[in-house]
């Protein structure tokens, strides 16, 4: 037993004699003879005496509760600011990341229904090991795809079949996630049409497409209320997989565990011409992408649709402490260059802040 815990216990047992003691000496100082016996009974005096002794012992033991909780939460504290303190100083190795949120919208539930049963169809025709479609293929298209449109499609305004006049894509998807505060790295998933266009050049019919490691998981279950689903999307990132997945502005400066405040998510979705160089995402064309000016962005409610929206980063490989997050804004980018000409490409921001 530690110190606080002795002191804890001696404040209460302390109280607890007091009051047995105040309420003993009121009885017998009680006494007072009715119809020839002798009884004893609390005088008036004795049962104010004794509430304010009840009142100050739940105050003490309400106290102690309280000091003791502060205790734990201080010691809390200081257990995650050296964890923090000792990511800030190791290498960025590996990275889990968990997206959760709970969606009551039916004709999401029907479409990820309906892109389950295409998976399934898709891993019974394998023959060999070889399905009719590489597996990861269809889980991109069928369950991390439409989930990610949901998201970035909600609000008004949010999706177009031609931006200035061109025909978009509408199946491939760009996410970005800068990892730190000066935003040097930024962790990558592109899955890029051959018809998208890239920045500082055009592209051409015979272009493959672009497709950056492999995605992430989409898992479902029931949520607590009626008619409601818990989504969560998962990615695990082992160093080779992390050093694919992550781009930096400067390849010299090397990136470490400790992770941004605010951490915003941006979807490239519905896209003509992406702002960046073929595969390169770390400089964009799109002018003030990572702001809040209010010129360039336009706040989305998300209560309804994203309700329990938590991000969590568990990196190299420790499950404890993790970067917790709670989403704060949904934001819908208008993309424009340096000269306020708009880009060909819409995009969604998650602003996430640390809990």
């Amino acid at each position: 037993m530690d110190l606080s815990t002795k002191l804890t216990v001696l404040s209460i047992l302390g109280a607890i004699i007091g009051l047995v003691s105040l309420a003993i000496s009121q009885l017998w100082r009680a006494n007072v003879e009715i119809e020839g016996r002798t009884r004893l009974r609390m005088t008036p005096a004795g049962w104010v005496l004794l509430a304010i002794s009840l009142v100050g012992f739940a105050g003490t033991i309400a106290s102690e509760v309280v000091r003791k909780q502060m205790e734990t939460d201080d010691e809390r504290a200081s257990t995650l600011k050296e964890a923090r303190l000792l990511d800030a100083t190791q290498p960025l190795s590996a990275l889990s990341l968990r997206l959760q949120f709970v969606n009551a919208d039916a004709s999401l539930r029907k479409r990820m229904s309906d892109g389950r049963d295409r998976i399934k169809e898709n891993e019974e025709s394998s023959q060999g090991g070889t399905p009719s479609e590489p597996f990861e293929e269809v889980e991109f298209k069928e369950a991390f795809s439409p989930l990610l449109h949901y998201v970035a499609r909600l609000g008004p305004l949010a999706s177009d079949d031609l931006i200035d006049g061109k025909q978009v894509d509408k199946e491939s998807l760009v996410v970005l996630i800068p990892l730190d505060e000066s935003r040097n790295a930024f962790l990558t998933f592109a899955h890029v049409g051959a018809g998208v266009g890239w920045s500082g050049r055009e592209h051409k019919p015979t272009d493959p497409p672009s497709r950056l490691d492999s995605p992430p998981g989409v898992f479902e279950s029931p949520g607590t209320n009626a008619g409601s689903t818990i989504y969560e999307i998962r990615w695990t990132l082992d160093p080779a997989a992390l050093s694919r997945a992550i781009q930096r502005v400067d390849s010299s400066v090397p990136s470490t565990g400790r992770l941004p405040k605010t951490l915003r998510i941006a979807i490239f979705y519905d896209i003509g011409d992406l702002p960046f160089d073929r595969n390169t995402f770390t400089k964009t064309r799109a002018y003030g992408l990572w702001s809040d000016e209010e010129t360039t962005t336009a706040g989305i409610p998300f209560k309804n649709q994203l309700s329990e929206a938590e991000l969590t980063l568990a990196i190299n490989g420790a499950p404890e402490p993790a970067y917790r997050y709670r989403l704060r804004a949904l934001q819908r980018k208008t993309l424009q260059d340096e000269y306020d000409d708009e880009l060909d490409a819409h995009c969604t921001i998650l602003v996430f802040e640390m809990q």
